[in-house]
Protein backbone atom coordinates (compact mmCIF):
# COMPACT_ATOMS: atom_id res chain seq x y z
CA UNK A 1 0.00 0.00 0.00
CA UNK A 2 0.99 3.67 -0.32
CA UNK A 3 1.64 3.83 3.44
CA UNK A 4 4.03 0.86 3.32
CA UNK A 5 1.63 -1.63 4.93
CA UNK A 6 0.21 -4.95 3.68
CA UNK A 7 3.47 -6.04 2.09
CA UNK A 8 3.19 -9.35 0.24
CA UNK A 9 5.50 -11.45 -1.87
CA UNK A 10 4.37 -11.56 -5.50
CA UNK A 11 6.69 -14.25 -6.82
CA UNK A 12 10.03 -15.87 -6.12
CA UNK A 13 12.67 -17.94 -7.88
CA UNK A 14 14.95 -20.77 -6.70
CA UNK A 15 18.63 -20.28 -5.88
CA UNK A 16 20.86 -19.50 -8.92
CA UNK A 17 17.87 -18.05 -10.81
CA UNK A 18 17.57 -14.30 -10.29
CA UNK A 19 15.03 -11.59 -11.04
CA UNK A 20 16.89 -8.66 -12.59
CA UNK A 21 14.21 -6.01 -13.26
CA UNK A 22 10.43 -5.50 -13.32
CA UNK A 23 7.88 -2.99 -14.65
CA UNK A 24 4.12 -2.52 -14.23
CA UNK A 25 1.93 -3.11 -17.26
CA UNK A 26 0.22 -0.02 -18.69
CA UNK A 27 -3.07 -0.87 -16.92
CA UNK A 28 -1.32 -1.57 -13.59
CA UNK A 29 -2.90 -5.02 -13.28
CA UNK A 30 0.22 -7.07 -13.92
CA UNK A 31 3.99 -6.94 -13.70
CA UNK A 32 6.49 -7.96 -16.38
CA UNK A 33 9.84 -9.10 -15.05
CA UNK A 34 13.09 -10.60 -16.31
CA UNK A 35 14.44 -13.76 -14.69
CA UNK A 36 16.88 -16.54 -15.41
CA UNK A 37 20.46 -17.59 -14.89
CA UNK A 38 23.65 -16.89 -16.84
CA UNK A 39 26.01 -19.55 -15.48
CA UNK A 40 26.23 -21.95 -18.43
CA UNK A 41 26.72 -19.67 -21.48
CA UNK A 42 23.21 -20.56 -22.68
CA UNK A 43 20.22 -18.33 -23.42
CA UNK A 44 17.93 -19.01 -20.43
CA UNK A 45 16.85 -15.49 -19.39
CA UNK A 46 13.25 -14.67 -20.24
CA UNK A 47 10.39 -12.22 -19.71
CA UNK A 48 7.42 -13.27 -17.59
CA UNK A 49 4.09 -11.54 -16.93
CA UNK A 50 2.31 -12.13 -13.61
CA UNK A 51 -1.28 -11.17 -12.86
CA UNK A 52 -1.25 -9.27 -9.56
CA UNK A 53 -4.72 -10.49 -8.56
CA UNK A 54 -4.50 -14.18 -9.45
CA UNK A 55 -0.73 -14.70 -9.28
CA UNK A 56 -0.84 -16.58 -12.59
CA UNK A 57 2.41 -16.33 -14.57
CA UNK A 58 2.88 -16.57 -18.33
CA UNK A 59 5.72 -15.97 -20.80
CA UNK A 60 5.57 -12.42 -22.14
CA UNK A 61 7.38 -13.63 -25.26
CA UNK A 62 9.05 -16.97 -26.00
CA UNK A 63 12.44 -15.43 -26.90
CA UNK A 64 15.27 -16.15 -24.43
CA UNK A 65 18.50 -14.25 -23.71
CA UNK A 66 21.83 -14.79 -22.01
CA UNK A 67 21.10 -11.94 -19.60
CA UNK A 68 18.60 -9.09 -19.25
CA UNK A 69 19.56 -5.96 -17.30
CA UNK A 70 16.82 -3.35 -17.64
CA UNK A 71 13.22 -2.99 -18.83
CA UNK A 72 11.46 0.19 -20.00
CA UNK A 73 7.79 0.38 -20.95
CA UNK A 74 6.66 2.04 -24.18
CA UNK A 75 3.50 3.96 -23.14
CA UNK A 76 0.08 2.88 -24.44
CA UNK A 77 1.46 -0.24 -26.14
CA UNK A 78 2.29 -3.85 -25.30
CA UNK A 79 5.93 -3.19 -26.24
CA UNK A 80 9.03 -2.93 -24.08
CA UNK A 81 12.58 -1.80 -24.56
CA UNK A 82 15.14 -3.97 -22.80
CA UNK A 83 18.92 -4.09 -22.54
CA UNK A 84 20.03 -7.68 -22.99
CA UNK A 85 22.75 -9.91 -24.38
CA UNK A 86 22.28 -13.06 -26.41
CA UNK A 87 24.87 -15.81 -26.77
CA UNK A 88 27.23 -16.00 -28.60
CA UNK A 89 27.38 -12.18 -28.67
CA UNK A 90 28.15 -11.05 -25.10
CA UNK A 91 27.56 -7.33 -25.77
CA UNK A 92 24.37 -5.88 -24.29
CA UNK A 93 22.12 -4.27 -26.89
CA UNK A 94 18.82 -2.40 -26.79
CA UNK A 95 15.97 -4.65 -27.95
CA UNK A 96 12.36 -3.89 -28.89
CA UNK A 97 10.01 -6.49 -27.41
CA UNK A 98 6.55 -6.96 -28.97
CA UNK A 99 4.08 -9.24 -27.18
CA UNK A 100 1.54 -9.12 -30.02
CA UNK A 101 4.09 -10.40 -32.53
CA UNK A 102 6.02 -12.55 -30.00
CA UNK A 103 9.16 -10.90 -31.33
CA UNK A 104 12.42 -9.43 -30.10
CA UNK A 105 14.27 -7.07 -32.45
CA UNK A 106 17.74 -5.66 -31.73
CA UNK A 107 17.74 -1.86 -32.13
CA UNK A 108 21.51 -1.48 -31.61
CA UNK A 109 24.04 -3.68 -33.36
CA UNK A 110 27.33 -1.88 -32.67
CA UNK A 111 30.24 -3.05 -30.51
CA UNK A 112 29.13 -1.04 -27.45
CA UNK A 113 27.33 -2.50 -24.43
CA UNK A 114 24.18 -0.74 -23.18
CA UNK A 115 23.10 -1.34 -19.59
CA UNK A 116 20.59 0.92 -17.83
CA UNK A 117 17.89 2.49 -20.00
CA UNK A 118 15.10 5.04 -19.48
CA UNK A 119 12.52 6.84 -21.62
CA UNK A 120 11.00 10.29 -21.41
CA UNK A 121 7.21 10.56 -20.88
CA UNK A 122 6.47 10.67 -24.61
CA UNK A 123 8.95 7.90 -25.47
CA UNK A 124 10.68 10.18 -27.96
CA UNK A 125 14.07 10.16 -26.22
CA UNK A 126 16.12 7.36 -24.68
CA UNK A 127 18.96 7.67 -22.21
CA UNK A 128 21.25 4.71 -21.62
CA UNK A 129 24.45 4.00 -19.76
CA UNK A 130 27.43 2.26 -21.34
CA UNK A 131 30.00 0.21 -19.43
CA UNK A 132 33.50 -0.21 -20.81
CA UNK A 133 35.87 -2.47 -18.79
CA UNK A 134 39.27 -0.95 -18.13
CA UNK A 135 40.95 -3.37 -15.72
CA UNK A 136 44.74 -3.20 -16.01
CA UNK A 137 47.35 -5.78 -15.04
CA UNK A 138 50.02 -4.22 -12.81
CA UNK A 139 52.85 -5.55 -10.65
CA UNK A 140 53.28 -3.98 -7.23
CA UNK A 141 56.89 -4.05 -5.95
CA UNK A 142 56.63 -4.59 -2.17
CA UNK A 143 60.24 -3.52 -1.60
CA UNK A 144 59.75 -0.38 -3.71
CA UNK A 145 56.10 0.74 -3.46
CA UNK A 146 56.62 3.68 -5.79
CA UNK A 147 57.26 1.32 -8.71
CA UNK A 148 54.13 -0.26 -10.21
CA UNK A 149 54.97 -1.55 -13.70
CA UNK A 150 51.91 -1.88 -15.92
CA UNK A 151 51.65 -4.97 -18.10
CA UNK A 152 50.29 -4.47 -21.67
CA UNK A 153 47.12 -6.48 -21.01
CA UNK A 154 43.65 -5.99 -19.54
CA UNK A 155 42.77 -8.53 -16.88
CA UNK A 156 40.07 -9.39 -14.37
CA UNK A 157 41.79 -12.18 -12.37
CA UNK A 158 45.48 -12.99 -12.26
CA UNK A 159 47.87 -15.34 -10.51
CA UNK A 160 51.59 -16.11 -10.52
CA UNK A 161 52.61 -19.51 -11.88
CA UNK A 162 55.42 -21.34 -10.01
CA UNK A 163 57.78 -20.52 -12.90
CA UNK A 164 57.13 -16.78 -12.45
CA UNK A 165 54.76 -16.24 -15.38
CA UNK A 166 51.48 -14.39 -14.91
CA UNK A 167 48.33 -16.31 -15.83
CA UNK A 168 45.16 -14.22 -16.07
CA UNK A 169 41.64 -14.01 -17.45
CA UNK A 170 40.84 -11.29 -19.98
CA UNK A 171 38.22 -10.33 -22.55
CA UNK A 172 40.83 -8.89 -24.94
CA UNK A 173 39.69 -11.32 -27.65
CA UNK A 174 36.02 -10.41 -27.18
CA UNK A 175 35.33 -13.22 -24.71
CA UNK A 176 36.71 -14.11 -21.27
CA UNK A 177 39.66 -16.41 -21.92
CA UNK A 178 42.79 -17.49 -20.02
CA UNK A 179 46.12 -15.92 -21.02
CA UNK A 180 49.75 -16.08 -19.89
CA UNK A 181 52.47 -13.42 -20.01
CA UNK A 182 55.92 -12.75 -18.63
CA UNK A 183 56.09 -10.11 -15.86
CA UNK A 184 58.03 -7.85 -18.26
CA UNK A 185 55.13 -7.91 -20.75
CA UNK A 186 56.64 -10.34 -23.27
CA UNK A 187 55.41 -13.74 -24.51
CA UNK A 188 51.71 -12.91 -24.22
CA UNK A 189 49.76 -16.04 -25.18
CA UNK A 190 46.08 -16.97 -25.27
CA UNK A 191 45.55 -20.39 -23.65
CA UNK A 192 41.79 -21.01 -24.11
CA UNK A 193 39.33 -20.32 -26.91
CA UNK A 194 35.66 -21.28 -26.58
CA UNK A 195 32.23 -19.70 -26.14
CA UNK A 196 32.12 -20.06 -22.35
CA UNK A 197 33.73 -17.58 -19.92
CA UNK A 198 36.97 -18.66 -18.25
CA UNK A 199 37.99 -16.81 -15.07
CA UNK A 200 40.05 -17.22 -11.88
CA UNK A 201 42.91 -19.41 -13.16
CA UNK A 202 44.99 -21.59 -10.82
CA UNK A 203 48.30 -23.03 -12.07
CA UNK A 204 49.40 -26.54 -11.09
CA UNK A 205 52.74 -26.93 -9.20
CA UNK A 206 54.42 -28.39 -12.33
CA UNK A 207 53.39 -25.33 -14.42
CA UNK A 208 51.53 -27.59 -16.88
Amino acid sequence: ANDGKNERKITTRPILVRISDAVFSSDGKSVIFASGQSLNAANEFGLTQIDLQTGIESDYISEKFFDIIKLAWLPDTDELLITASKTPNKNFHIWLISKAQNEAMALTKDSESYFSISLDNEAKMIVSTQVKPDFQLEIFETNNPSVTPQIPATAMFATFAPNGKLVFSSAMSGNDEIWSIQPNGTERKQLTNNAADETSPIVSPDNN
